[in-house]
């Protein structure tokens, strides 16, 4: 019986295509794609990869394949589409697609070779390498390089663009560290979520153990040294070294969020250069 279903199900799939011409599917996609209907443009571009033998409509199938991908969150399909597209069109903005979807799935290293191995020299062409250059080490977290690219873009583009604002806060971001967030907390519990900015959780750290250690004190001088030992110990132990560890992590939680919206005020500052 599942036999017998897949079998119709391909002869139904075959007579839809069949009965309606490629050009018309191809268009019909198109339009589901531009209405956001992406799953409906996705099938239909597929039954027109699929029937079209002669490759007639290949550049357009793939296209809006690869569009789809991208505004699924699938980057590392779309790089391997915008990739193919840049191969059998003279669209340079493929190229570059291919490269932003390697950045925006985080695939840095393939991103930064993508872009040096670019051998098109042309003015445009090097603005916008340094543009991307400038935001794939910001993606690496180097800094210095990236600040580099962004002044080499600047100079090409003969014009000034403030964002010396941008890197002082970064570098003011980098410098928070997980090693001093767990110092602070083991000097005083707290006091590393709140030097990553979480306040709330820093003053609830601070009452969660001093709590814990006032019972452990009161176990101790009214109950016995064994008991307090074996019963409220560990979760002093557990609270105290749990929120030493809790603020490490606030600091990466804090440097991410912050990290990425300075990338994304280079990507508005920048944007509109790269061609």
């Amino acid at each position: 019986m599942k036999g017998r279903a897949i079998w119709w199900i391909f002869i139904l799939a075959i007579n839809s295509v069949c009965g309606q011409d490629l050009a018309e599917t191809l268009a019909l996609a198109s339009s589901n794609l531009k209405s956001g209907q992406l799953s409906e443009a996705e099938i239909m571009y597929r039954r027109v990869a699929y029937f079209d033998t002669t490759n007639i409509y290949e550049e357009q199938t793939i296209e809006g394949l690869a569009h789809i991908s991208y505004m699924q969150g699938r980057f590392d399909e779309a790089s391997g589409y915008f990739l193919s597209l840049s191969r059998i069109s003279a669209n340079r903005l493929h190229y570059y697609y291919h490269v932003l979807s390697l950045m925006k799935g985080e695939r840095w290293m393939l991103a930064k070779a993508a872009l040096l191995s670019s051998t098109d020299s042309s003015p445009n062409v090097l603005i916008s390498k340094e543009i991307m250059l400038g935001l794939i080490e910001f993606g690496l977290r180097d800094f210095e390089r990236s600040e580099q690219h962004f002044g080499e873009a600047k100079k090409l583009l003969a014009t000034d663009i403030d964002d010396e604002k941008i890197f002082i806060n970064v570098k003011k971001v980098n410098r928070k560290n997980r090693t001093k967030a767990i110092i602070l907390s083991g000097l005083l519990p707290g006091l590393g979520q709140a030097y990553s900015g979480h306040y709330k959780e820093g003053v609830n750290s601070f009452f969660l153990i001093s709590a814990i250690g006032l019972v452990y004190y009161y176990t101790l001088t009214n109950v016995g040294i064994l008991d307090a030992i074996i019963s409220v110990l560990p979760w002093v132990h557990r609270y105290y070294v749990g929120g030493m560890n809790t603020a490490a992590e606030l600091v990466d939680d804090f440097k991410d969020d912050k990290l990425l919206v300075h990338y994304n005020d280079l990507v508005i500052l920048y944007g509109g250069f790269i061609d």
